[in-house]
């Protein structure tokens, strides 16, 4: 088998700027980097413009194909195919980071004849059946350019078992072409701080300010109870929190968008990690904070119980403001228990979910889609 050849479709309206602002950057790369180093060819396709050149040295081999006459978003998405051609002939794999944008790889494919994996971290269907209902346009369109992917796809990849059932229920897609590769965690980085150093009422979030997240019913839980609570991330929502811990004379402290790597830090000085959300795909987040022995809550969803063993490696929460208030006082007075279940957790995440274990699951897929 010749050297393996991977091109990765950024989601549709994304970059690598977008990915830095948001501080995930290198969490996003590293992979890639990795599969690089490994001897495999990889490119990334984004939509960014000129300002993508200044990453490239980041990136070290991995080619950089982006936006580079800054064209509209629509005509760019047309033209994809057509532009960086003689980088899709020497291509062998066309891959999706996630399902939107898919259609531009999924037409690239087709185009030169290139074999396609449909990866998604979280399924789009599913995301937009939970916040506009069945019924609606969201999730019939999104359904529909899944069932496009997948069927023309030689592989799928999701990130939970979860996931792969409703692939396989709702497209009807045989078992052997759906391979869960779960997010991975860089565990030399997410690791435990010294334990005296954790400021035993700090409670960290770390993730968007939308009403997924579910933050409303966390600050509703908290307030008159003596906790700090650190809010890493932005989104729509920021104001009416802020509002809300002046109104509720709540000691929180807002980060906005934070450098992946400084992640740790934040972590290393808190006491309980906590996610609160109303649904989830496969949470990086909370893979992190575990990875960094810190005791975690997460909310009884899919996405999150496949995570959490209750009260082993961390606490099911409800969803209600009554329910995180009771999860939150379990741990808050309970030392032991927090670090028990700390360590439990960075047990979990370093036996399941290591950059290393989850480089080997790609290249067995990689390696599966050449053989057919």
């Amino acid at each position: 088998m010749r050297k393996i050849s991977v091109a990765l479709f950024f989601t549709r309206g994304v970059s690598l700027k977008s990915w830095d602002k948001l501080g995930i950057l290198e969490r996003e790369i590293s992979l890639y980097r990795l599969l690089s180093k490994e001897g495999l060819n990889i490119a990334f396709l984004t939509y960014g413009g000129k300002e993508e050149r200044k990453y490239e040295s980041r990136l070290k081999d991995i080619k950089l194909l982006f936006n580079r006459y800054n064209l509209p978003l629509k005509y760019y998405t047309k033209v994809i195919p057509f532009l960086f051609a003689p980088h899709f002939l020497k291509a062998q794999i066309i891959k999706t980071n996630q399902i939107l944008g898919g259609d531009v790889a999924l037409k690239v494919s087709r185009l030169y004849g290139k074999k396609l994996i449909a990866r998604c971290g979280y399924l789009l269907s599913e995301f937009k059946r939970k916040a506009h209902g069945e019924n609606s346009p969201e999730f019939r369109e999104s359904v529909e350019l899944e069932r496009r992917l997948f069927e023309k796809a030689k592989a799928i990849i999701v990130t939970t078992e979860v996931s792969k059932k409703i692939v396989m229920n709702r497209y009807g897609v045989d078992n052997g072409k759906v391979f869960v590769v779960p997010n991975y965690v860089e565990i030399e980085i997410f690791k435990p701080g010294e334990w005296d150093r954790r400021e035993p009422n700090r409670i960290i979030f770390i993730g968007r300010l939308e009403k997924q997240k579910n933050l409303v019913a966390l600050f509703e839980a908290v307030r008159g109870l003596d906790v700090e609570i650190y809010v890493v991330g932005g989104g729509s929502l920021r104001k009416k929190l802020e509002t809300m811990a002046r109104d509720y004379r709540l000691k929180a402290r807002f980060f906005g968008f934070v450098p992946h790597r400084k992640l740790p830090e934040l972590l290393n000085s808190s006491s309980i990690y906590i996610l609160p959300s109303l649904y989830e795909g496969h949470p990086k987040t909370l893979l992190e904070a575990m990875a960094s022995g810190i005791a975690v809550i997460g909310t009884d969803v899919a996405g999150i119980r496949e995570l959490i063993k209750h009260g082993e490696n961390g606490i099911l929460s409800g969803t209600s403001p009554s329910q995180i208030r009771k999860s939150i006082k379990t741990l808050l007075y309970d030392e032991d228990l927090r670090r028990s279940i700390g360590e439990k957790a960075r047990e979990f995440v370093s036996r399941n979910f290591s950059l290393r274990k989850i480089y080997e699951k790609e290249l067995d897929v990689y390696r599966y889609v050449l053989k057919g």
